[in-house]
């Protein structure tokens, strides 16, 4: 092997940023659950950004056949290592026994106000051995009329300077740390905090919620304020990530903030920057029902087909980024039949793409060989850096031994990062092989496999 085939820069290797052993586990769970459920779906006309900033009675709330086992079932049909739950959403109403808020199930006479979804959605995801995580919204709260990151509380709010409005700005600000602490603290240990759009920092006249994180999940993902993203969303919600897709950005929030063009924000979310300082991987994310968050009636035409998905999954877990698929219970709690049939068809196609691993190895170094001979044909491979060691690998060749003894390409690429599936026509060779064009420092590869067609 001609050694300058490989621009190694070693001195610098040992610069390159890192996941922390929460991303690394975030990373390797790969596809996520987010199951959406809301007050506003008992509106008329159901759930609607419109009618999530309207407060709705809480004696609406009336999920007669609510069943958080269902949900998961749902979850594991899909293949899901990982499951989120809307614990509170834009409504501002709170599915947990919430001891300092006046909105939410324990008001409500369903379940004599003792019931606590977030409770046993966690119960579910231990039953079912998905890691569970918690969903909230800070800057958008019915119930307090905040908006837009600003609380407005009505015609006399912070904009006019009134004192009145200001003390009920520090309460909120109050209430949601201790929304924080009481879900971080009752119910063990979750994979992910998730804040719908984000949550602004103490300096920015934000609740200080990530010292109630740490403290209470020092194991958990962020997302996402200017103190701290543990990872990125990939700038589209069409589940799909940029190629390349690279895990590093440098201070992802400060140039979000900066790129005002929606196209260059969509640009620089979707691929990363592979020079950034900081390890930040994508999420690419899309509801079962294309565009559709939560429930309505009559919404089945908007089903993603089980093909949609499992183009999306080759597109975002394929590509170095998490896919999260949207699932979303009906007013009687459960997710609907027809989802249900489209998560148990698209979990089915993708346990098939991966059913049979015909060779796989690891190794450290630019070359990585299979030998395939006698095994039959393959169609993929997948490819995982060691990124506990840093996203090293710059660019790739795939190339399989002709019958007249010479390499053949098969594909290409830049990222490789936690997971690639590369894919093409159906070949059969006695020999495969990885071949790093370009890294930084020396690859080290977790696992070179490949795969039989479907």
């Amino acid at each position: 092997m001609n050694k300058t085939i490989i621009k190694s820069r070693r001195a610098d290797a040992a610069q390159l940023p890192r996941p922390t052993a929460a991303q690394q586990r975030w990373q390797d769970a790969e596809l996520c659950a987010l199951i959406s459920f809301d007050i506003p779906i008992y509106l008329e006309k159901g759930w609607s950004y419109e009618a999530a900033e309207r407060c709705v009675d809480v004696d609406a709330y009336s999920p007669e056949k609510l069943d958080t086992d269902q949900w998961l079932e749902a979850a594991r049909a899909l293949g899901a290592r990982y499951a989120v739950f809307t614990a509170t959403h834009m409504a501002g109403f709170r599915q947990w026994q919430s001891e300092n808020w006046p909105y939410g199930l324990r008001q409500a006479r369903w379940r004599k106000g003792q019931a606590d979804i977030v409770r046993d959605f966690i119960a579910s995801c231990r039953r079912y051995k998905i890691l569970p995580g918690v969903f909230i919204s800070v800057r958008y709260n019915a119930w307090w009329h905040t908006h837009h990151e600003l609380p407005l509380f009505g015609p006399h709010g912070m904009l006019y300077g009134n004192q009145a409005a200001t003390a009920a700005y520090q309460a909120y600000l109050r209430s949601c740390e201790e929304m924080v602490a009481e879900l971080c603290s009752r119910y063990g240990e979750l994979i992910e905090l998730w804040f719908d759009g984000g949550v602004m920092s103490p300096e920015s006249g934000g609740p200080d919620v990530l010292p109630i994180f740490e403290k209470f999940q020092p194991h958990g993902v962020f997302y996402h304020s200017r103190q701290r993203a543990d990872h990125r969303w990939a700038g589209a919600e069409d589940g799909t990530g940029g190629d390349p897709c690279w895990a590093t950005m440098t201070d992802v929030m400060a140039q979000y903030e900066a790129h005002r063009d929606p196209e260059q924000r969509r640009t620089l979310l979707r691929h990363g920057d592979p020079d950034g300082k900081d390890w930040v991987p994508a999420m690419a994310d899309a509801p079962i029902r294309n565009h559709a968050w939560f429930w309505r009636k009559n919404e089945e035409r908007l089903l993603y087909s089980p093909d949609d998905l499992a183009a999306m999954y080759f597109a975002s877990v394929g590509r170095n980024a998490n896919l999260v698929i949207g699932l979303m219970p009906d007013q009687q709690g459960l997710v609907p039949e027809a989802d249900m049939a489209v998560c148990r068809q698209f979990g089915r196609i993708i346990g098939e793409q991966f059913k049979r691993v015909l060779a796989e190895t690891s190794a450290t170094g630019p070359v990585v060989e299979l030998a395939l001979a006698g095994l039959g044909r393959f169609d993929k491979f997948v490819i995982m850096e060691n990124i506990s060691q840093g996203e090293r690998i710059r660019e790739f060749v795939i190339e399989v031994l002709s019958p007249d003894g010479s390499w053949k390409e098969v594909c290409r690429g830049a990222s490789i990062g936690h997971k690639r599936i590369a894919r093409f026509g159906a070949q059969e060779a006695a020999r495969a092989r990885l071949r790093i064009t370009r890294s930084v420092g020396l690859p080290v590869i977790r696992r070179f496999a490949a795969y039989a067609p479907s």
